[in-house]
């Protein structure tokens, strides 16, 4: 249904109708722009149930960031990929419902450390962007960096956040290390 939709909607944006490289290529990303939207208003419905809405934002700011730079698990239909989200997302608010931060922080030290040494995983369907990859690896370092700067400093300052910010971190690089596995 996507597909159908971001194809007519690429069809009345370009304007020359015979290149259908061009077409197939706004279509792909319109695709992507409609099901990245959809599913993220999703998850944050589902964060408002459980009311995490905060919880779920930074949850989802700091997978997003971390897996559109560096990379990781890459289903293979938009209902997988919603799937796999979702299951994360539920896991994660489960364990914040436990309160256990503690545990949670030196996880996300491990979880940092990996994201370091492995900055990027580009799936197959992404090798095209490999002339770009020492680019991703040092945008990839910079986001793992700044998503531990900012634990660090919720964690300083005792803000429940920090357990959202160290969730962010481990599920980004449990993603990352599926990618490697399955992808």
């Amino acid at each position: 249904m996507l597909h159908a939709i971001s194809t007519t909607i690429a069809a009345l944006l370009i304007q020359n109708k015979s290149d259908v490289d061009q077409q197939e290529t706004c279509a792909y990303g319109i695709e992507t722009a409609l099901y990245t939207l959809l599913s993220s208003a999703f998850l944050l419905l589902v964060g408002y149930c459980f009311s995490a809405l905060l919880q779920t934002v930074i949850l989802i700011a700091i997978y997003y960031a971390n897996q559109t730079v560096g990379g990781g698990y890459h289903a293979n239909s938009h209902l997988s990929c919603l799937v796999s989200m979702l299951s994360g997302l539920l896991i994660c608010l489960f364990l914040l419902s436990l309160h256990i931060p503690d545990n949670l922080f030196a996880l996300s030290f491990l979880s940092f450390g990996y994201l370091l040494s492995n900055p990027l995983h580009l799936h197959p369907n992404k090798s095209h962007l490999q002339e770009n990859a020492q680019q991703f690896i040092f945008h990839s370092r910079i986001i793992s960096t700044a998503s531990m700067l900012l634990l660090l400093a919720l964690f300083q300052f005792r803000s429940e956040l920090s357990s959202s910010v160290s969730l962010g971190l481990i599920v980004s690089s449990v993603s990352r290390y599926i990618g490697t596995k399955v992808n």
